[in-house]
């Protein structure tokens, strides 16, 4: 059986010739001019976010030091010598505390010395 392809006399193919009988023809795309403020929008926008960045820093470094400044508070810790922010005390501090156990460790070790100890005991 073969099947054949006719086309009916009323649909007419769609070729180029054809349409330019008929008068159809793709239109190009309308470019439409926007208004000139759309421009800004983009700094605009760069400019509120980093002003939010730097609000947000603002905001949490204040909470931080008032919970710093509460919880020192609160353990009664308060000294000129407590760094706030990071919750430890300052270097002078932890050196000055370092020092005394340094020599008291040492003190003990001349008395065990001049006990005259074994030195594997000393360890």
């Amino acid at each position: 059986m073969i099947v054949s392809r006719t086309i009916p006399p009323t649909i007419v193919p769609l070729t180029a010739d054809n349409l330019q009988k008929f008068g159809i023809a793709p239109l190009p795309p309308e470019m439409k001019v926007l208004p000139s403020g759309l421009s800004v929008v983009g700094p605009v926008f760069v400019v509120v976010s980093l002003a939010a960045l730097v609000l947000q820093s603002f905001l949490e470094l204040r909470i931080q030091t008032r919970e710093a400044k509460r919880a020192a508070f609160r353990a009664g810790a308060m000294r000129k010598d407590f760094d706030l922010l990071n919750k430890k005390e300052s270097i002078l501090a932890y050196m000055d505390d370092l020092h005394r156990l340094i020599k008291q460790n040492l003190d003990e070790m001349k008395e065990k010395i001049a006990q005259g100890q074994d030195r594997k005991k000393l360890r």
